[in-house]
């Protein structure tokens, strides 16, 4: 659980890395959050930055449209030395930012916002909090009489305790005991955390190589112009991929590339992008485009190897939704559909049961509760308002068939519609209310 803690606690400092790095390449993608999404609705922030781009149809198609690969095996195959360099990274980032206050408190309750403080012998000593010793220079656990169990690192312990859980994972297989040398267990509660820190390290380094290009060669005020004639190319194999650049032009290439990674997002091990045509060439740290001046993101195939997942450019399922794209007047406007794979003609033959029965020993509200669950799910997932309207009467014919009632079923629609029928931009909740209840009874 220490653990755990910690590295949630520095993802505050680590992404505010991000943000300073983005601001000085500048341009156009100067405000792009990192890429690093902890839930499928931030997709749908991403989504309506696409659309307020109002790329074209041309732009659209010859960047591939909205694509995504998966990180196959992500957490089995990361390497420890690697894993502990980019951890130790992080954790340096983390107290360099902190310089006179280079102790970290942190709780395992993640309600509690963690601290920086001054030293083991801070004042929270003598504040309701008692201390122990963990045989671990650098690190103190302790607990709050309200705030819970809580525990102090400084930065060298914070790297030991990052480095004792790394490398001293071991399995046993009758009477045999063996320790993972690659790889971390996947089902400990800081391995998220550990493979989200190693991924990052990567995209921020990325982007620091754009900015160091955009600060020692400024771009030109005719740097577009320039950018499109050398990324003119869209052949499988482009010129541009090993073409020289001019030094007084990095900057303007660098600022081009960016712009092209804009719209990326990345929930653990699923990478999502939209319509971007470097990407293939720049998937990897050992490939490089622009005659090797700008060098790919990830560590190769030997470390990780990404599996590019197929699908429709104009309707790409990711997570839990689809981005459903189609082009009005002549630009090109994105929108997100619920997307369950469980609906794909290969699980025709498989039955599932998404819903409790009303008979089920369980309390008489889970139907409802269910209901407004996925109500609420739905309106921050769903961008178009037809699909909200299509889920939400499916939601309720299902309860229905698991035994409750519409009436009930009904009733918690509507309390929810008078507190959300705005999202959709309705002016009352009639009309959305109107539309969910025909469309249920239409079933």
């Amino acid at each position: 659980m220490w653990t755990t803690a910690l590295l949630r606690a520095l993802y505050d400092d680590v992404l505010g890395i991000w943000q300073t790095t983005v601001q000085r390449v500048g341009g156009v993608g100067n405000d792009v959050p990192p890429w690093y999404v902890s839930a499928s609705h931030q997709l749908t922030k991403l989504v309506a930055r696409f659309n307020s781009a109002r790329g074209s149809e041309a732009d659209f198609v010859a960047g591939g449209g909205w694509q995504g690969a998966d990180f196959m095996r992500l957490y089995t195959n990361i390497p420890h030395t690697p894993l502990l360099t980019k951890l130790d990274w992080v954790v340096d980032t983390a107290w360099d930012r902190h310089p006179s206050t280079p102790v970290l408190l942190v709780y395992r309750d993640k309600q509690v916002q963690h601290e920086w403080v001054t030293s083991f012998d801070h004042k929270h000593s003598a504040q309701g909090y008692t201390w122990v010793g963990t045989g671990l220079q650098g690190v103190r656990l302790g607990k709050h009489k309200q705030k819970g169990a809580c525990y102090m690192f400084d930065r060298a312990g914070a790297k030991a305790v990052l480095q004792l859980l790394v490398c001293n994972s071991y399995v046993r297989l009758g009477d045999s005991v063996f320790q993972q040398t690659v790889g971390i267990p996947m089902g400990i509660n800081p391995a998220v955390y550990m493979a989200n820190h190693f991924l990052f390290s990567y995209e921020v380094s990325f982007v620091e190589q754009l900015a160091g290009l955009v600060e020692a060669h400024p771009p030109n005020p005719d740097g577009d112009t320039y950018t499109e004639a050398f990324f003119a190319d869209t052949s499988q194999t482009p010129a541009w991929v090993g073409a020289h650049v001019p030094p007084h032009r990095l900057g303007d290439v660098a600022r081009y590339v960016w712009r092209c990674f804009r719209f990326t997002a990345r929930f653990v091990d699923d990478f999502t992008s939209g319509p971007n045509r470097l990407l293939p060439f720049l998937w990897y740290d050992s490939q490089s485009i622009a005659g090797g001046a700008i060098t790919g993101i990830y560590p190769g195939p030997e470390v990780l190897e990404l599996a590019r997942v197929p699908g429709d450019i104009w309707g790409y399922p990711t997570l839990d939704i689809r981005i459903v794209s189609q082009v009005v007047a002549g630009r090109v406007s994105s929108t997100t559909h619920l997307y369950d794979k469980r609906r794909e003609s290969c699980y025709d033959d498989i039955s599932v049961t998404g819903y409790v029965h009303v008979t089920s020993a369980v309390s008489a509200r889970v139907g409802p509760n269910v209901l407004h669950g996925q109500l609420f799910r739905f309106s921050t997932i769903i961008l178009d308002r037809s699909n909200f309207v299509e889920e939400a009467a499916r939601c309720i014919v299902n309860l229905e068939k698991r035994g409750h009632v519409r009436s009930s079923l009904f009733k918690v629609l509507r309390r929810f519609l008078s507190r959300h029928f705005d999202t959709y931009g309705d002016i009352s909740m009639d009309p959305l209310w109107n539309d969910v209840v025909a469309a249920v009874r239409d079933s």
